[in-house]
């Protein structure tokens, strides 16, 4: 019953997916231009993560499909079968009506290129989609302060679930530990996975080298990224584009990743990526500290991570904002 209160509008961004509906209605019936960040996979996957019985990447969506996935992952992701499964039904509904209100926005916004091929796939229009990335809180750009030295200080920030891959993250400990290496790994954040880490640790006898640090409050992480010599990401899902990466080289911390995604485009030469097994990544943490990597990759970390400045990722939505408006206008 508001909607015509947009009609003042020249513009009108929204972030958060689930207004698409509130967003077509505003476009169809105010001349106010419409576009919403795909900051997410909720409108094509009821999971929010692409990710099929949570083994694999999934590239169409469907009625038995995804209610076959629904059923089958809800208590390995919540513990809560009826409570988890019952929303993620109602997002079924979401995924269905997106195809009648998606061709009423005027533009989309990726923040990869990555997710924009994904959104194409799923039959949105690609020239409707413009790639600006995620834009780097400038709390998180200070001084680096560890030694790359033993013992070397790993760290991990993030949920602890299945999809971000943190149940790899022991084994990860024990292949590192078994070359040699003198480290200790923080994992910093909650989730679902937080006991059988616990337990993980403390059988395969790295309670030692591994803490679970819980959450940390915002204000704080800066200096956690800044006082360890490398993180560490093992996870299975396409991010978007998480931030965590930006945070971290912001600091002067090196990656080595996962290759999911557009975690590559990212980090450039301040980390590395590989193809996200245990052992991958063991070998790859191995190997930036015997070559001697990690002061020079934290040195890239920070001319990369400029990128993603607030001054220069606003003057993309600005550039997009204008060429909404005035279409055949170049700036």
């Amino acid at each position: 019953k508001d909607i015509e209160k947009f009609q003042k509008f020249d513009i009108v961004h929204s972030y958060p997916m689930h207004l698409l509906p509130t967003m077509a209605k505003i476009s169809k019936e105010t001349s106010a231009k419409t576009m919403i960040s795909l900051n997410g996979y909720r409108r094509i996957c009821p999971k929010n993560d692409l990710q099929y019985l949570n083994e694999h990447n999934c590239r169409d969506n469907g009625l038995l499909k995804c209610t076959s996935c629904i059923a089958r992952t809800s208590v390995e992701d919540s513990g809560s079968t009826l409570r988890t499964a019952a929303g993620r039904l109602g997002n079924f509904k979401l995924v269905s009506d997106t195809k009648q209100d998606w061709k009423y926005i005027d533009k989309f916004h990726a923040q990869s290129p990555h997710v924009k091929s994904i959104y194409n796939q799923f039959g949105f229009n690609t020239e409707a989609i413009s790639v600006i990335p995620n834009i780097l809180d400038e709390i998180f750009c200070v001084d680096h302060v560890s030694t790359f030295s033993e013992p070397y200080k790993f760290l991990y920030v993030g949920d602890l679930n299945k999809r971000k891959g943190v149940q790899k993250l022991p084994k990860i400990a024990e292949l590192i530990d078994k070359k040699g290496i003198d480290f200790t790994l923080s994992i910093v954040g909650d989730g679902n996975m937080k006991n059988y880490l616990s337990k993980r640790i403390s059988n395969l006898g790295i309670a030692n080298q591994v803490s679970i640090e819980g959450r940390v409050p915002y204000q704080e992480l800066p200096k956690w990224y800044a006082k360890h010599d490398l993180f560490v990401y093992p996870g299975i899902w396409d991010e978007p584009f998480a931030r965590v990466f930006l945070e971290s080289m912001a600091a002067g911390t090196p990656v080595v990743a996962s290759n999911v995604g557009t975690i590559e485009e990212i980090l450039g030469n301040g980390g590395t990526v590989t193809s996200g097994s245990e052992e991958s990544i063991a070998e790859e943490v191995a190997r930036v500290i015997y070559d001697k990597k990690l002061e020079n990759q934290s040195k890239n970390a920070y001319s990369k991570v400029e990128e993603y400045m607030p001054s220069k990722i606003i003057d993309q939505f600005i550039r997009e904002y204008k060429n909404m408006q005035y279409p055949h206008t170049s700036y």
